[in-house]
């Protein structure tokens, strides 16, 4: 799910056409229009805090870009918010995993906003790739190591388990308080 809440009940999602796909399969080929489906959740902890002063960092990897972006849609949507800083570092294997880029440029309020680094992981692409490379909890550790202070931001980080996982331990080493981390995990 990655909408902001709305009065007229629109929802809206990322998906991922992968061939022979559960999911795809069923989505894209066997359901229609007016056809109606049952959904659940979300049930993490990976939603904007609106009372905060503290930078804006968000840290995704696979389906967790969804929340990511409803969180980042609302951020520069608020005025309260309009003096922070925002930070989106989003991790694929491969190049063809990584969408965020059309995302944020498809909205001027983000595009304008959002600093975003990817990164891929999978090695047999590293030559044809221009960008980070490794697994975006070693790209944020650079970023920290560069000189950015993670325990002025609030951090928002969704994906599957490993990745959230290895993100909390890096965080939780640069002593950033628990309070400031706000995850979702998906498998």
């Amino acid at each position: 799910m990655s909408n902001l809440p709305n009065e007229n009940g629109t929802w809206e999602f990322i998906v991922k056409r992968t061939p022979g796909g559960k999911a795809t399969d069923a989505l894209f080929s066997r359901t229609g229009i007016g056809d109606s489906c049952q959904i659940d959740g979300p049930y993490g902890m990976a939603h904007l805090r609106v009372d905060t002063p503290r930078t804006v960092v968000c840290i995704g990897g696979g389906s967790g870009l969804s929340p990511l972006m409803s969180i980042l849609a609302d951020v520069v949507r608020r005025p309260s918010f309009s003096a922070q800083r925002i930070h989106l570092f989003y991790g694929g294997r491969t190049p063809s995993d990584l969408c965020v880029n059309d995302l944020l440029a498809a909205d001027p309020l983000l595009g304008g906003r959002v600093q975003c680094v990817t990164a891929i992981s999978d090695r047999s692409h590293f030559e044809e790739w221009n960008g980070e490379r490794g697994f975006i909890h070693e790209v944020v550790g650079r970023w920290i190591e560069s000189g950015n202070d993670p325990t002025t931001c609030d951090f928002y980080f969704c994906g599957p388990p490993p990745m959230t996982g290895a993100v909390q331990r890096l965080l939780l080493e640069a002593n950033v308080p628990h309070a400031q981390l706000h995850h979702d995990r998906f498998l």
